[in-house]
Order: structure tokens, then sequence, then C-alpha cells
């Protein structure tokens, strides 16, 4: 920015203020720490007293800015540029709230606080009266997650840094080594590395009966296998890649793409839909089984 003193079209007095709102609007802070960042701008030259911030403060309030103070710290409370949700959203924001305290998440926990304090700004007071004193008990969890329980147990091992064992419904187990959570609009999905089949196994959590945290320490390294396979024709020109897929050679009707760390499963069922438009190249393991998954349904239809 230019200085504010060669601008004429700017009042350096009008800059200020709506430079410590455009502060407030980005961190709670304390008269010390809004005076630092005033002296750090370059467009700012005077220093500020307390008996000024005071003023600025009473500009914001003026205009309808609700500031209040909080351990020390100013914060924006309240905006006057404000929206209406309805009823239907508003119990989605807190169901969200629920299951995101639910997963042992601090980060996203902290993250998820701070987007609802933020949205709260262009509320009306009124709106958030019919859930009562409620509405902001953060510590109402596991309410509207049904796998809530599973899902803690992941990820406190996750924390623990060790390995673990899952049971499926259908009696099957697996030995994880490095794992995650993933989720879908629909499923919530583990994904981690099989030390039995040594590569990536995908559960959904509808079909896990149980899960046990183990002694053994994970490597901390996630293994993603890796496919390489070609696309062709018009598939080649309407294909789009996955976040986990690497474009590694193209040209007008053929497409060489690296996919890495998807389940093999559904990479198999995935790659069926394209027909002979794909076909794998590397590595032979996986065209191995690729074909046996082929032959087992070849077989279904084999006449008696």
């Amino acid at each position: 920015m230019s200085n504010i003193s060669e601008n004429p079209n700017i009042v350096p007095s009008g800059y200020r203020i709506l430079y410590v709102l455009f502060l407030l609007m980005n961190n709670s802070l304390s008269q010390k720490e809004i005076n630092e960042k005033l002296s750090q701008n370059p467009d700012i030259e005077q220093s500020f007293t307390k008996e000024t911030l005071l003023k600025i403060m009473n500009t914001l309030k003026v205009s309808d800015i609700k500031i209040i103070k909080k351990q020390n710290k100013h914060f924006i409370s309240k905006l006057p540029w404000q929206f209406n949700l309805d009823s239907k959203h508003l119990k989605t924001l807190f169901s969200l709230l629920s299951f995101v305290s639910s997963l042992e998440q601090k980060e996203l926990y902290k993250n998820y606080n701070i987007f609802l304090e933020n949205l709260f700004r262009f509320l009306p007071d009124n709106s958030l009266d019919e859930f009562g004193g409620e509405t902001l008990n953060y510590k109402n969890i596991n309410k509207y997650c049904k796998h809530s329980l599973l899902i803690k147990k992941i990820e406190q091992s996750r924390q623990n840094f060790c390995r673990i064992k899952i049971i499926l419904t259908e009696g099957d187990e697996y030995y994880f080594d490095t794992y995650h959570i993933e989720y879908s609009s629909r499923d919530v999905l583990l994904t981690g590395y099989s030390l039995k089949h040594h590569e990536n196994k995908t559960v959904n959590l509808d079909e896990m009966k149980s899960i046990k945290q183990l002694p053994q320490k994970s490597s901390g390294v996630f293994f993603p296998s890796s496919v390489t396979f070609k696309v062709k024709g018009r598939l080649a020109k309407s294909y789009n890649l996955r976040e986990n897929e690497k474009l590694l050679s193209f040209d007008d009707n053929e497409l060489i793409i690296l996919n890495k760390g998807e389940d093999r499963q559904k990479f198999f069922k995935r790659i069926l839909k394209y027909k002979d438009l794909c076909e794998i190249v590397t590595s032979d393991v996986i065209k191995s089984d690729f074909k046996k998954m082929l032959k087992e349904i070849l077989r279904n239809y084999e006449t008696h």
C-alpha cells in the first residue's frame, strides 16, 4: 500500500479505525498486541496511547460492532452485517460440533469452535434462543455419531503410536501398522497398512465389530501401495485424476497414471467400469490379482 499521508482520498484516522477492525476480525488481541500491530504498519506513523485506542474502540461500537473483553483480550462478538439461519441449519451445525468433539482430534475441534465463534458474529441475538443453555455446551458428545466409540479408540491408538487389531462382523481380522480415518458423504472408513497382506486395506466402520490397541508401536511410516495403469480412447479425453493419482505421460489417445494408496479391491471394482478402455501396467502382482478376480467372476457364468 502506498503511504497514506500521500493519498488525498484516504483519511488517516479512518484508515486506523478500519485497520483495527481488520485485526480484530482475525484475532482476539490485547491492547499491547494491537499497539504492536499498529506500530509495525508502515502506513501508520503515530504511536497510540490508551486513550486513542479507547476512542477507536468506541467508534467501532457506535457502528454497532460489539466488542467485549475476554481474558484481557478484545474480541468482536457481534457485527452489524447479519444473516439468518433457520432451525434446521443451526441444528446441523451443532450436530456436527458434537460429532467433531467425539473424534479425539483436538486441532479439528479447536478450529471448528473458531469457525462457530466467527459465524455467530453474523447471527441475530435471538437466533440461538430456541437452543437454550445447551446450545454452547460443547460437552454434549457422541449424540449424533453412531461410530463414536470406535473412532475414539482408533484416534487414541494413533496418538499412542500403536498398532491395532480389527475384527469384522463376518469374523475377518486385520492387523494395521499405520492407519487413518476417512469421512465420505455416507460412510466412515478406516484405511491402513495390513501387516498380513502387505498392502493398504480399507474397512467400513459399519462392518467393524471391535478394535484393540496392540502393545507394539507403529512404524510411523505409511506405505501407499501403488499401481500404474493406462486409460485409452474416449476415456483418456474425459478422465479426471483423483487426489491420490499422478499423470506420468499422455498423448491424444492414452494416459499413463500412477495411483497411490487406494484400497486394491476398490480400485479393481472401479476400473471394471471402464471395461476395455483401461489396462493395468504394473505391477505383476497386482495384474495377477486382477486376473484372479476376473476368473472368479467368469466362473459364475460358466455353463454346467
